[in-house]
């Protein structure tokens, strides 16, 4: 073919994706596919669709093992294929039952025109694909034995988001090629990797802190190795089969790890709840219930100070309800305490309900003085002290710093525990500030007192900056001075726990937020003096801190 022609057709080549939705893991009380799931009420595959889109991704192409009809209605109903959006094609596969035999239906129909990217309906992704592509596509150009590129976000080892066996991953870090990839038990204390790869050099790399959002690039190459192999059911048998036997079948893969963006995958009860506990608490924005990300889910509006996603004809009474997501409909009554919780649409929530970390599908009904932390009650469940239905989830790291009181007395035991360390620290942080501001104390004392504290009370080191940060833009309201003053003075203490990590900067916002919602609070009505303020106090934060303004 000549050079023209070849440019003509690559012009023509149409950027494609591939959503795997194969069965669902037994554990979920749900017989649809996996992609109609709700997540924090919005359905999985509406997530995973507005991430391709958002990458310039023009047709998806969503194989099915199950329910391709409800799913091809969604996507009906959803507004994708219109004109101007993405195109989505749902491909119904019978008698397929796992990622393999999907990617086999995809090879036989030959509908991939090149590189394409590859994820299951379960992934939960806001990073933009784009450079993965690139890089992918650079890769390939480099190593003509390239078929894929892995993605992985950087998490870790005691991260919500890793609650399945832990990452580990052998590579080489200049090039990203990936020489090892096992996955480990939580209780394994032993590593098994070939000598010969840990010595081919200094560039070697054992990375650790990695979660599998089961999101890759891939070549055309990959769905005939599937064909090929009829022993490749998951895609950790491809990520193994193409190690082992490199020699044999001459493919070579290569890892991506994401920066600062969120990538995860809700495909098990602890991920699921972990990954809702991201959308509340907007780690995945814009994948938000309020950005509409579908028109079959619309109608969310955002209660900044509170943080609570809710529909229209949502009735709170007289409670306290925090970080929640609240469907159409539903009622909360009197006298409750809701904290990082989904509730689906028309749930009742009676008085003294006392709820953390919990996930309430749609028609649930919750009665009078029930107390529980983490799980999830499916549709029309009734919820009460007697009689007690809903699916408990392991979580291991801590979904909020002040959990809920539960029937469990170990359960309670461990709770009041998280609260002692965090309210200990926060206060005695506090205390020595305040004291330092009035004596004048060295802020270099004053760290010291502070790390000290921090040890005494076993807090996390990435969320020191966050407890320091609250203490020291709290302090002009509890000292009653003016806040130039006092963050002038504490400065140094800023500068030492803000540094330039993104996490860091991204904890003293948080605790900006909290500020500045407070000077909010305490105007009713808002005035204009209370808005000079909290910009003036805004404003001054930046100059202090350095903070870039994206």
């Amino acid at each position: 073919m000549p050079p023209k022609d070849k440019e003509i057709l690559k012009e023509k080549e149409v950027l494609q994706a591939v959503v795997v939705d194969d069965l669902l893991s037994t554990d979920f009380p749900f017989s649809g596919p996996k992609g109609l799931l709700r997540l924090a009420n919005v359905r999985l595959l509406d997530y995973t669709l507005s991430c391709l889109s958002a990458a310039g991704v023009e047709q998806t192409l969503v194989y099915a093992a199950q329910g391709s009809e409800q799913l091809q209605e969604h996507v009906r109903a959803s507004g994708w294929g219109e004109p101007g959006a993405m195109a989505v094609q749902v491909v119904a596969c019978q008698g397929s039952l796992t990622f393999g035999d999907l990617m086999r239906e995809l090879d036989a129909r030959n509908a991939i025109q090149g590189d394409f990217f590859l994820l299951t309906a379960d992934t939960v992704c806001t990073a933009d694909l784009r450079p993965l592509l690139l890089r992918h596509r650079a890769t390939c150009a480099r190593d003509k034995n390239a078929v894929v590129t892995l993605a992985f976000a950087q998490a870790e080892p005691q991260h919500a988001a890793r609650t399945e066996p832990k990452q580990l991953l052998l590579g080489t870090a200049a090039s990203g090629r990936v020489l090892a990839h096992q996955r480990l038990d939580p209780d394994a204390r032993n590593l098994d990797l070939p000598l010969d790869l840990i010595l081919q050099g200094p560039g070697v790399e054992l990375r650790y802190d990695l979660s599998d959002p089961c999101l890759a690039v891939c070549s055309l190459a990959v769905p005939p190795i599937f064909s090929d192999n009829f022993d490749f059911q998951t895609r950790d048998d491809f990520v193994r089969g193409l190690l082992l036997n490199e020699d044999i079948l001459g493919h070579t893969m290569y890892a991506h790890i994401l920066q600062d963006e969120y990538a995860s995958r809700a495909h098990s009860l602890p991920s699921y709840l972990a990954t809702s506990v991201d959308v509340i608490r907007r780690w995945t924005f814009p994948l938000t219930p309020d950005v509409s990300l579908s028109q079959v889910d619309r109608g969310y509006r955002l209660d900044v100070v509170f943080n609570i996603c809710k529909q229209s004809d949502v009735s709170i009474g007289r409670s306290d309800v925090e970080d929640c997501v609240i469907g159409e409909g539903s009622v909360i009554g009197d006298n409750c305490r809701l904290r990082l919780c989904v509730i689906g649409k028309n749930c009742v929530i009676h008085d003294d309900v006392d709820l953390c970390g919990a996930v309430l599908w749609d028609q649930c009904v919750v009665k009078k003085g029930f107390k529980k932390s983490h799980f999830l009650a499916p549709e029309r469940t009734v919820l009460s002290k007697n009689n007690d239905k809903s699916i408990s989830v392991k979580v291991e790291e801590r979904m909020d710093s002040v959990d809920s009181d539960t029937d469990s007395s170990e359960d309670e035991g461990e709770a009041a525990d998280e609260v002692d360390e965090y309210e200990n620290f926060f206060n005695e942080v506090q205390d020595s500030l305040e004291r330092g501001f009035g004596e004048k104390v060295n802020t270099d004392d004053l760290v010291v007192e502070i790390n000290s504290s921090r040890f005494a009370n076993d807090i996390p080191a990435n969320e020191v900056s966050l407890w320091v940060s609250k203490v020291v833009l709290g302090l002009p309201a509890a000292l009653k001075k003016p806040p130039k003053d006092v963050l002038a003075y504490f400065r140094p203490i800023l500068r030492k726990y803000v540094g330039k990590a993104s996490a860091d900067h991204l904890n003293c916002l948080l605790a900006l937020e909290v500020s500045a919602q407070n000077i909010f609070s305490h105007a009713k009505p808002f005035k204009n003096n209370k808005i000079a303020e909290c910009n003036s106090f805004v404003c001054l934060i930046k100059r202090m801190i350095n903070l870039k303004k994206n």
